[in-house]
Formats: C-alpha cells, sequence, structure tokens
C-alpha cells in the first residue's frame, strides 16, 4: 500500500495543515525555529506555548490541535523520512491541497516540522507508550448496599451486603473504546490500594534511576493523546 492510500487526516486537523499551507512566510519560520529549539521528549502542552510565544494569539489557528495533528502524522508512518510523510499528506484526497504551488509549500513546511527533534522523539515515545490493545482512559468505583432475603423473598431482607463495582473505561490505538466492570469488596479495594501504591514507588525509583543515567523519560497527559 501507498503511503498516499496509508495516510489517513482525522477531520479536526484538516484545517490545521489548511493554516500551515496558508501561513506568510516570516511566521512559517518562526513556527519552524520555535519547535526546532524545544528539547525532545516535550509534552504537547509544552510545544503548543512554544508555538503560540512565536506566533501570538493572534494567529488565526487553535494551537491546542496544531501540536496533537503534527504528532499523530508523526506517528502514523514511523520510521519514514518527514519529506515521504509531508508528500503523502499533501496528496491526500482527505485535504483541498490547493494548486501545485499551494501543494508544494504544504508539503516543504510539514517535512520541515515533522523532522524537529521535538516532534519526532515526542510522537514516537507516544506511540511506544500507546501500543497496546487497551490503554486506561478514566475509572470510577460504584458502591451498592444489595440486600439479602431469607427463604421467604415477600418478608423484609435481613441482612445486606456492600459491593464496590469497579468500572475501568479504556481506549486503543485504533480509536476503539471499551468498559470493564469488576465486583470488588472492601478487603479487595485495600489490595488494590497496595499495589498501586507499590507501583507509585517503583515507578518513581525507576525514574532516579533514568536521571541519574542521563536518560530523559517521557509522561503522558491528555493533551498529547
Amino acid at each position: 500500500m501507498s503511503l498516499v492510500a496509508a495516510l489517513g487526516v482525522p477531520t479536526p486537523y484538516r484545517r490545521v495543515y489548511t493554516w500551515i499551507r496558508d501561513l506568510g512566510n516570516e511566521d512559517a519560520v518562526r513556527l519552524t525555529r520555535a519547535l526546532d529549539a524545544a528539547p525532545a521528549y516535550q509534552r504537547a502542552n509544552a510545544l503548543r506555548d512554544s508555538a503560540r510565544e512565536a506566533l501570538g494569539d493572534a494567529a488565526d489557528i487553535d494551537f491546542d490541535l496544531l501540536i496533537p495533528a503534527l504528532l499523530s502524522l508523526r506517528a502514523q508512518l514511523r520510521g519514514k523520512a518527514g519529506m515521504s510523510v509531508a508528500e503523502a499528506l499533501s496528496k491526500s484526497s482527505d485535504l483541498d491541497t490547493g494548486t501545485e504551488e499551494q501543494r508544494l509549500r504544504l508539503r516543504d513546511r510539514v517535512a520541515e516540522l515533522l523532522d524537529t527533534e521535538a516532534i519526532v522523539t515526542t510522537a514516537n515515545a507516544i506511540a511506544l507508550l500507546t501500543e497496546h490493545d487497551r490503554n486506561f482512559h478514566a475509572a470510577r468505583i460504584l458502591t451498592d448496599i444489595r440486600p439479602v432475603f431469607g427463604d421467604d423473598v415477600e418478608a423484609r431482607p435481613t441482612g445486606a451486603v456492600i459491593v464496590e463495582m469497579l468500572n475501568i473505561e479504556t481506549w486503543s490505538r485504533s480509536g476503539t473504546a471499551d468498559s470493564l466492570y469488576i465486583a470488588m469488596d472492601e478487603t479487595d479495594l485495600l489490595d488494590l490500594r497496595e499495589q498501586v501504591d507499590r507501583a507509585i514507588k517503583k515507578t518513581q525509583a525507576m525514574k532516579e534511576t533514568l536521571e541519574a543515567s542521563k536518560i530523559t523519560y517521557f509522561e503522558l497527559d491528555e493533551d498529547d493523546l
């Protein structure tokens, strides 16, 4: 399958690429320089702030979509050169790329942005961190009181049990979402808390190990998705 055929452009991001195409030359240079100067493995909100600082709030663009659009594009075709991805984007049937001159302008600008170290490293880190069948999205615990009846169900209940229902919502890289319900009691909750506390301590120890080894670690937040 060709890159053009394989490339999908999500609807919310399409206007971002049109904006990049139509950006003035000086602003386009400022944007590329801002992302090029950003450190590797930056969170999306930090990259967003760098872009906004370079162009100013007056720029006619949703900065909250700009960086996710670039990260999504870079991650879609991992291992490919930025120019190859940008060429595929400029020929995508999902976009109205305009004249040939406008198409080439879009291609060249996107290629430069995709090759900045911050975009490359952050996109690769996000892809690796979320490359699973299911990724955690949210959780809540519902507490129920369930009456216990005797043999005579017309009589009042003689007792009750407390059921903690753990609801875990997940998402996949393909865009599907799922929800899992797990019944628990107080003992289960205490065990779960112990395991979570243990995992947090291990994570902190690994962070300290990476910092001592001068290896940058990446943490995901909602803006990176």
